[in-house]
């Protein structure tokens, strides 16, 4: 474990006890064994790309914070990168914490703007996608799995939908995202060239991590077309990752 940055480049991270808990978890853990390593994950990232190009994929799940300050200490590192993969921004859909932007983009949208804007190649998984794969309530409440991974996953599941009676399904962003890595058959992409809202292109807060596409035909971030995720091989894929029954 590499700890990352305490702050983003610009502002303070949004956080959401309402929706994950205040620990982030709906089911205890065991204390860590290991104590995090006393190299920094935005040093480790750098120089791990650095040493082995073409070799090392990154798929990043949170604000693009980390990244962003490895592209001003590592200029070179990121295009080094076998691949990457983001879950961020909200591209031709409604956000999920303004009417226009995704939570992580929200977080550090100055972060979101220099990656998505760097012209380095890579896929993002926005909500668009992740909204059209899902577990239900009754779904979650009938998974099994002989894994323990997958018992955690399925613990997780039924403890988020048991904290609000109200909620009927879980979107499964992340899981979607690592789809995208290792069954990417399960989505067909279009190549973009985006732009993100921050503090210094616009004044309208509300408008901070809103993810426009300025060239719809081609650049460097790969997104999913409108039609372009399938659903039921996506979650057979997260089912078989997970040993879920």
């Amino acid at each position: 474990v590499y700890k990352g940055a305490s702050r983003p480049v610009r502002g303070r991270f949004a956080y959401a006890p309402h929706v994950h808990t205040a620990s982030g978890l709906t089911h205890r853990l065991h204390e860590p064994e290991i104590k995090p390593s006393e190299t920094g994950a935005v040093e480790y990232i750098g120089q791990t790309l650095l040493a082995d190009p073409g070799a090392v994929s990154i798929i990043a799940l949170g604000p693009l914070t980390n990244l962003a300050r490895v592209m001003k200490r590592y200029k070179s590192a990121l295009p080094a990168a076998r691949r990457i993969i983001v879950m961020g921004g909200a591209v031709d859909t409604p956000g999920n914490v303004t009417p226009y932007s995704e939570f992580n983009f929200y977080s550090d949208p100055t972060a979101a703007r220099m990656v998505m804007e760097s012209g380095v190649s890579m896929t993002l998984i926005d909500l668009a996608p992740c909204l059209q794969v899902f577990v239900s309530r009754t779904e979650a409440e009938d998974l099994d799995s002989s894994g323990s991974a997958g018992q955690l996953a399925a613990k997780l599941l039924t403890g988020w939908f048991r904290r609000d009676p109200q909620r009927e399904r879980f979107n499964l962003y992340d899981p979607l995202t690592l789809i995208a890595a290792i069954a990417p058959a399960a989505l067909t992409l279009r190549s973009v060239t985006l732009a993100v809202d921050d503090s210094d292109t616009t004044d309208k807060t509300a408008r901070w991590g809103q993810t426009r596409v300025v060239n719809p035909t081609d650049g460097p971030v790969s997104i999913t077309t409108p039609d372009g995720v399938d659903r039921e091989a996506a979650l057979a894929a997260i089912r078989r990752l997970l040993g879920w029954t």
